[in-house]
């Protein structure tokens, strides 16, 4: 007998995941449609069948094919056009992670393998491949316990530390490594529902002081800087991936004028915002 026991056990349980975006779900995307979103957590997509070409910050028509994996970091936009009937599996990541209890995410910063991409592909293997399909299976089935997606999800870690090098996960997490992850969970949380700098130290509880020089501690350049730069990337996303009116973009991200919002973009990305999406 292959169908879940008691489901009405299950359902009534408080530990049941009753929520539409469980930490680990399966996606079917017909061809022709559009998948996008803002990044509210992060988490590792799995492209099981079809494919998909997305842009994601200032990173532009990115082909993933099926059995390709990568990794988008809370506080980015996405649009990814499903060029193919698509399965996709998601693993929504809201916590420290540790591969092992020898082996964490930390361990991976500074190896020589990574880089400032912030997207990068790794292919899945057969091992992942069967964790993936039994998970669903077990998902489909009614299995959405919270103990059990913590258990799944370990277990990806666990199966990521056995079947790949190190320098193949400092690629797909490349994007998360940091040298203090708890400030920098913090600061991609919060950074795209601010205004300004002084609104998110407000939010730290750090003094000015003290949030500068921990924040250049941690990402290697100031606030203000960092900042301005995530600032563009979603400037650059709106105009290439929407049809929005320019004026009404500048308006949005604070531009006292069309002109002053031409200048910044040329600036940033060398191009108007004409030239932006004309070359898209």
């Amino acid at each position: 007998m292959n169908k879940l026991l008691y489901k009405e056990e299950h359902l009534a349980c408080y530990n049941y995941q009753k929520e539409n975006k469980a930490p680990i779900e399966g996606l079917r995307i017909n061809a022709a449609n559009i998948w996008e979103n803002i990044v509210e957590e992060s988490k590792i997509i799995f492209v099981i069948e079809g494919r998909i070409n997305i842009s994601y910050g200032e990173i532009t028509d990115r082909i993933v094919d099926s059995k390709q994996m990568f990794i988008l970091r809370q506080g980015y936009q996405y649009k990814a056009y499903v060029e193919e009937d698509t399965f996709i599996m998601i693993f929504r990541i809201s916590s420290q992670i540790n591969f092992c209890d020898r082996f964490s995410i930390q361990q991976l910063y500074k190896k020589e393998s990574t880089t400032e991409e912030e997207f990068n592909l790794l292919e899945v293997n057969d091992r992942l491949r069967g964790f993936l399909h039994w998970t669903y299976v077990n998902i489909s089935d009614g299995i959405k316990c919270t103990h059990f997606f913590d258990i799944k999800k370990q277990e990806l870690f666990f199966l990521l530390r056995a079947y790949y090098s190190k320098e193949d996960l400092a690629l797909l997490f490349s994007s998360l490594l940091n040298n203090d992850q708890i400030f920098s969970n913090f600061i991609y949380d919060n950074h795209y529902k601010v205004k300004n700098i002084q609104q998110l130290v407000a939010l730290s509880n750090y003094s000015v002081s003290a949030f500068n020089k921990r924040f250049k501690k941690s990402f290697g350049i100031s606030p203000y800087k960092w900042m301005k730069d995530q600032r563009a990337k979603r400037i650059f996303h709106e105009i290439n991936n929407y049809t929005k009116n320019f004026k009404v973009i500048s308006e949005e991200y604070g531009f006292s004028s069309l002109s002053q919002f031409n200048d910044f973009c040329k600036v940033h990305f060398g191009l108007t915002p004409g030239e932006i999406r004309k070359k898209d």
